[in-house]
Order: structure tokens, then sequence, then C-alpha cells
């Protein structure tokens, strides 16, 4: 998953997304249910948990804040948090 909403992360990676929403900004609350349970499926190992780039705020909102049950998944099922200075990846091991 890729709650940056860059596109391009998962095209140079040659990665399919993981939910059925590839862009959460564009999404709403009342499919935080059904994303949750589309990454508990797929058990994908790491996930683009946040940019510095504007299309992680959208409405001036981050995405934490836009869909604070996913987060909260998030945050408890991917636990390690490694950032560069434009990303964070969060992963279920450090060595992911």
């Amino acid at each position: 998953m890729d709650m940056s909403n860059r596109g391009p992360i998962n095209g140079v990676l040659d990665l399919p997304a993981c939910t059925r929403v590839t862009y959460p900004a564009y999404t709403i609350p009342q499919y935080e249910d059904e994303m949750i349970a589309a990454l508990d499926a797929s058990r994908v190992p790491a996930v683009v948990y946040s940019a510095t780039t504007w299309s992680y705020r959208i409405d001036g909102l981050p995405m934490p804040q836009r869909l604070p049950k996913l987060d909260a998944f998030l945050r408890t099922g991917y636990p390690v948090l490694a950032c560069t200075p434009e990303y964070c990846i969060r992963s279920t091991k450090a060595d992911s």
C-alpha cells in the first residue's frame, strides 16, 4: 500500500497495489475496513507510510487524520518505521 498517494512508486518498483484503493487520498473512511481486510489478507511485508510530498496532505490533512482506523492498523501491524528525507516505510520486521 502507498499511503503517500504516489503512483510511480508501485510502477517503478513493479509492484501491484495491495488493495482496490490505489490512492487512499481519494477514498473516504467508509472504505477503511475493506482496505484493512485487503492488507491483512495480502500480508505484504511493508507499506509506504508517509511522504513529504503534497500528495500526502490532501486538503491540509495528512493520511493518518483522513483514515485514522487504517492508520491504527498500520501502526500495530507494521511496527517498524524507517525513514529517508522523503518517505517513511512501515514494515513487519526490521529487515523488510
